[in-house]
């Protein structure tokens, strides 16, 4: 018995062994392109943040001027309604 235990604990301490063993570095291609990806996330990002900060510029002066004409307009559409259906 104490010569299969003796067994299964040196099997048990070489597996951990190869499991421990050096992962062979990765080659300059694949660094090249985990670079080249990393970079093109980082290129949409700042595109994303850029988009982001033209939708939070303030309104312009001519589309308020625009709005104001558009509700004159409305108001007049209105009241030839209401001239005409006696409203």
């Amino acid at each position: 018995m104490s010569k299969l235990l003796a067994a299964l604990i040196a099997s048990l301490f070489a597996s951990v062994a190869m499991a421990q063993a050096s992962v062979p570095m990765a080659t300059p291609a694949v660094t090249k392109a985990e670079a080249k990806a990393d970079k093109s996330d980082s290129k949409a990002m700042s595109s994303e943040a850029k988009t982001d900060a033209k939708a939070d510029q303030k309104v312009g002066k001519d589309s308020y001027d625009r709005y104001a004409d558009l509700v004159k307009e409305l108001q007049s559409l209105q009241a030839q309604v209401a001239k005409l259906t006696g409203s």
